[in-house]
């Protein structure tokens, strides 16, 4: 597979992707002269940045162009918050996503709302990654380092992915 029927699959896969963001339900927006009180019930009144940075060799090679898609669930349906291309460094332009208030985090127990995504990053003969339950904290930005691993040479199935599952944190 050449440089280009890959930008082109990317290109279809990540229309795709907003195309389902269009056809799922987006909440009405809060009318503008109310303010979001933060509390485990409204854990989207805080917004987190990410940027993604995707290299090779254990982070000693950075991939540019790589095709970065961060998603979530929610109701059962899978939500597009965002998608990057990464530049000649590996990184990403930050994405900003609906985050959890980082002081509900110092609350005694385990009720502390969450929101994971889901980062989902594509480049040229390199296995897919998939990582997934990546939370975020309102107001921290994150810099997640992906690695990619090459695919062998003359690989019978170039669409092969490799899933990363974050262990969950205990604060």
């Amino acid at each position: 597979m050449d440089n280009s029927d890959f930008r082109s699959m990317m290109e279809q896969y990540n229309q795709e992707l907003m195309r389902m963001q269009q056809r799922a339900e987006v909440p009405p927006p809060p009318a503008p002269t109310v303010q979001p009180i933060p509390s485990s019930t409204t854990p989207t009144a805080f917004t987190a940045p990410l940027k993604v940075r995707v290299t090779s060799a254990n982070g000693a090679v950075p991939i540019p162009d790589a095709l970065v898609i961060v998603t979530r669930e929610e109701n059962g349906e899978t939500i597009v918050e965002g998608s990057r291309i990464t530049n000649s460094s590996g990184l990403t332009e930050p994405i900003i996503l609906p985050a959890v208030d980082p002081t509900l985090t110092l609350q005694p127990g385990n009720n502390i709302p969450r929101i994971v995504y889901e980062v989902t990053v594509a480049a040229p003969d390199h296995y897919r990654a998939r990582l997934s339950d990546i939370p975020l904290y309102g107001g921290i930005p994150t810099e997640l380092p992906v690695s990619l691993i090459p695919l062998p040479e003359f690989a019978d199935d170039p669409e092969q992915e490799i899933q990363y599952t974050t262990p969950p944190i205990n604060l």
